[in-house]
């Protein structure tokens, strides 16, 4: 590799760290807040207690919401499979004979096409997943009422795997070590891709 080639890498492997990063000190850091829809809770309440026969039409509400967060969740692990399997190739490739005077090119790619894929579908899922389960809480909240028991298990899981904190009369929740490692497990590969790019540049 020429100066430039190095340099240049180094640059593109430095900024795919910082992207990392800086995602994983933002969860690493993140205090959740429980959020439920309370007008949506109370009209299904009211409308629960007006017919009983609408309660089939909740639950498919509820179990619509819930299969649109697998959906997401599978389409992020295959998508995102592809973009780690694509970018290690291109890693490989760069370190062939073939990819002499150009790895800087071979770097651009691999972590921006992963970088870009991360947070231009994964973190937008992210955030509709969290629309989706304000939704989802409203739900439980209005059944949990309606039917005399608590209804649900979000709010079971979020119990068992989060510390709860109060602060300023609020409820916040903050996961436990080994949900956070969990949650940020797609900026560890791009953590671990751009440090690799990094020693290429290096030490290639």
């Amino acid at each position: 590799m020429d100066l430039f080639d190095r340099v240049a890498t180094f640059v593109f492997s430095s900024i795919g760290t910082y992207l990392a990063v800086r995602y994983i000190l933002i969860k690493m850091s993140l205090q959740e807040k429980r959020v439920s829809d309370d007008k949506l809770r109370d009209a299904i309440v009211n409308s629960l207690n007006a017919n009983e026969k609408r309660l089939d039409g909740v639950i498919t509400d509820y179990e619509a919401c819930q299969s649109e967060n697998v959906r997401r969740d599978n389409n992020n692990l295959l998508v995102g499979s592809i973009f780690t399997s694509a970018s290690l190739l291109i890693l490989a490739n760069a370190l062939s004979d073939g990819a002499n005077g150009h790895v800087s090119v071979y770097a651009l790619v691999s972590i921006g096409v992963f970088s870009l894929w991360f947070y231009t579908v994964f973190r937008t899922s992210e955030k509709l997943d969290e629309l989706n389960y304000d939704r989802i809480h409203a739900i439980e909240d209005a059944l949990t009422k309606h039917l005399g028991y608590e209804f649900g298990i979000h709010d079971y899981i979020l119990r068992k795997t989060n510390q709860e904190i109060t602060r300023n009369s609020k409820k916040y929740y903050k996961p436990e070590p080994w949900l956070t490692r969990r949650r940020i497990f797609w900026s560890i590969v791009l953590l671990l891709i751009s440090f690799a790019w990094m020693l290429l540049s290096l030490l290639g």
